[in-house]
């Protein structure tokens, strides 16, 4: 979302790369496996080195398709993407959260587009069940989560250090 640069102040709180997310068995024996990452492979954080290749948006293409909902940031880049690599695909499902898009994806309903952040806090429900990660290109697979304050408003000393601390925690370098 945009805000008035004049009225309101951001601090970064953390960026996330996004990921296109299904369950291994769906790609089996196509040529979209050879670009999956692993659960491993994304908390290693392979998905960020320049030479693990982006899969291409046709192979992708014709799978079902976990989306949010209308609106929300992660649709919109969603939309962009495949209207960018000019891939028609199916939307089988209309949700709220990114959590329960995971478990539907998880459960081999379809591809999700999520965050590394998710893959990397979140355990998967149940073990023996693989999901493959797919890595994409440009400028629609990063993402900043900031804190919004206002401007004209005295930031405390407790709240410099809430953004301190949080982007300490989550690798991130303060910017108050």
């Amino acid at each position: 979302y945009e805000f008035d640069a004049k009225l309101f102040k951001k601090s970064v709180c953390y960026s996330e790369h996004l990921l296109f997310a299904v369950r291994q068995d769906l790609v089996a024996g196509t040529p979209a496996e050879a670009y999956g990452l692993t659960t491993t492979d994304v908390q290693a954080d392979k998905h960020l080195l320049d030479d693990t290749p982006c899969v291409p948006m046709k192979l992708l293409g014709d799978l079902p398709f976990v989306v949010l909902r209308t609106g929300n940031d992660t649709r919109v880049r969603v939309e962009k993407i495949f209207n960018e690599h000019h891939v028609a695909t199916t939307i089988v499902m209309k949700l709220d959260q990114l959590a329960t898009a995971f478990h539907i994806a998880y459960h081999g309903l379809g591809v999700t587009l999520l965050s590394d952040t998710l893959v990397k806090w979140v355990q998967p429900p149940t073990v023996g069940v693989e999901m493959l990660y797919f890595k994409f290109g440009g400028k629609y697979a990063r993402r900043d989560t900031n804190f919004f304050y206002k401007s004209n408003k005295y930031v405390s000393r407790s709240m410099e250090e809430l953004l301190r601390m949080s982007a300490t925690m989550l690798g991130q370098k303060s910017q108050v």
